[in-house]
């Protein structure tokens, strides 16, 4: 099986290869050449963690060729954590499957990163490590839904886990009735264009990466 693979090239040179077949899944790395190497690895990873999740991929057993599909240069800095590219895969209409996918892969972030941080006393405070990061997390949560055109509305709980949970669920409610003008949005915010597809791989590329990073040793 051919999978498309979508690289976003930073002003220094370094690359960020997003699998889009797999909702979330992107590989930085130093350099385009550097980031489709490290592909493979990722997304076996990935397959492995989607059957952990009661996700099981359709395609993980078959034979999977990685091939380059579009390339962007931006002028951020990818190193830094920024990102700003918006593929031709991103401006295909939004349909229901899209956003179901995008959800799985979230709730199976968010399943991770409460188990991970279920019982430890920095899951309840503000300042501590794990709490400010997921408060962050929280937060970028929301600014990516709003470049569906509306601010998120809701208010949420001051603890960082519930917090995290609540944002996941403003997410859950917003894309699970998306508005006819939400399947084919194309907006640009401060310069910077979205659609629906790019809010969605976003969203599932954050938490998903928040999850590996949290339940790392």
């Amino acid at each position: 099986m051919r999978i498309p693979v979508y690289l976003e090239v930073g002003a220094r040179g370094a690359t960020r290869a997003w699998v889009l077949t797999l909702p979330g899944v992107a590989v930085d790395a130093a350099s385009p050449e550097a980031a489709l190497l490290a592909v493979p690895t990722t997304v076996a990873a990935e397959i492995a963690l989607l059957a952990q999740g009661g996700h099981p991929w359709a395609h993980a057993q078959e034979h999977l060729e990685f091939v380059e599909t579009e390339r962007v240069d931006t002028n951020v800095g990818l190193e830094e954590g920024s990102a700003r590219a918006l593929f031709k895969w991103d401006l295909r209409p939004t349909k229901p499957e899209d956003v179901a996918a995008a959800l799985a892969r979230i709730e199976i972030a968010r399943r991770a990163i409460e188990a991970a941080v279920a019982g430890t006393p920095d899951a309840t405070v503000v300042e501590s490590p794990v709490g400010s990061r997921l408060i962050a997390l929280s937060g970028s949560m929301l600014w990516l839904l709003s470049r569906l055109g509306s601010k998120p509305t809701g208010t949420l709980p001051q603890e960082p886990l519930p917090r995290f949970v609540g944002a996941e669920q403003i997410a859950i409610d917003r894309l699970n009735n998306l508005l006819p003008g939400d399947l084919e949005r194309h907006a640009v915010f401060l310069g910077e264009p979205w659609t629906t597809r790019k809010v969605l791989r976003r969203l599932a590329c954050l938490v998903r990466a928040e999850s590996l990073a949290t339940v790392a040793p």
